[in-house]
């Protein structure tokens, strides 16, 4: 928001209703689910420190949860999506 302002040369101000109404379109990227599961590799000392008492492995699966999903469109998980480089010049328009 702090580069939409400077970039308009005014405050928003409460800009929920416009961020809203430029959902579900080019001024957001929507984050929807991987069509396979992820996962990560953790590397960890053993002591927390270095690793002069060996190293600890755990593999971490993303998007495992059986309560939040991403879908297309909103969602709790991601809201509306990240900002794409219409989303200012968007806002600028119906704010």
């Amino acid at each position: 928001m702090a580069v939409a302002d400077a970039q308009a040369g005014h405050p928003h101000g409460f800009v929920n209703p416009a961020l809203y109404a430029i959902a579900n379109g080019v001024g957001y990227n929507d984050i929807v689910d991987p069509a396979t599961t992820l996962g990560a590799m953790r590397v960890d000392f053993v002591n927390g420190e270095n690793n002069d008492d060996g190293l600890v492995y755990s593999l971490r699966s993303l998007n495992q949860t059986q309560s939040l999903h991403t879908v297309p469109g909103y969602d709790d998980v991601t809201g509306n999506g990240t900002p794409t480089r219409s989303f200012i010049p968007l806002l600028n328009r119906v704010h």
